[in-house]
């Protein structure tokens, strides 16, 4: 004999609870807590998700990388691109200094990233110095958008996603 919890009662029940299958990752998004079946209407989040996943993906490189290199570098990344010209011009990638003064306030890693950006574009400027965060934030998004889909649904991920994207922390 099984005891069940709905509504704040307990019931005495023969019947076996619904367990999922190891391999139904979304059991709870389609299951009731009686276990059975919800249907979805036709147009639900799911049926249209290839359609809103390459709207977050058009939106987020449009909102990203359309003005990248339009305004001028604010302080912390005049910084960066000062401290990253000195390590291109001395050639010394693991002693970083800034007017001549050892810098070792942020870790490397941002700096070569900035580094590889100017050698790729042959450039050291504004866009090149903000290139590795927009790829870092490509990065969170899909982080986020396939953590919200493989925990709860499509529906739940884009939202995440959309968060995300117009969060004003992460634009600016």
């Amino acid at each position: 004999m099984l005891t069940r919890f709905d509504d704040y009662c307990i019931h005495q029940t023969t019947e076996p609870l619904a367990q999922p299958a190891t391999s139904d990752r979304n059991f709870y998004d389609r299951h009731n807590p009686d276990g059975r079946a919800i249907d979805r209407p036709a147009h639900s989040p799911a049926a249209t998700g290839r359609a809103g996943r390459l709207l977050l993906w058009a939106a987020a490189l449009d909102l990203l990388f359309t003005s990248l290199g339009a305004r001028q570098l604010w302080k912390s990344e005049a910084r960066w691109a000062e401290v990253t010209r000195g390590m291109l011009v001395t050639g010394d990638f693991f002693k970083p200094t800034l007017n001549g003064d050892p810098y070792f306030d942020k870790p490397l890693v941002g700096y070569w990233l900035i580094a590889i950006a100017a050698r790729i574009t042959g450039a050291l400027n504004e866009w090149t110095v903000r290139l590795p965060s927009v790829l870092a934030g490509l990065v969170a998004l899909w982080a986020t958008v396939r953590l919200g889909r493989r925990l709860w649904s499509d529906a739940v991920g884009l939202t995440a996603g959309w968060l995300l994207l117009t969060t004003y922390g992460f634009l600016f």
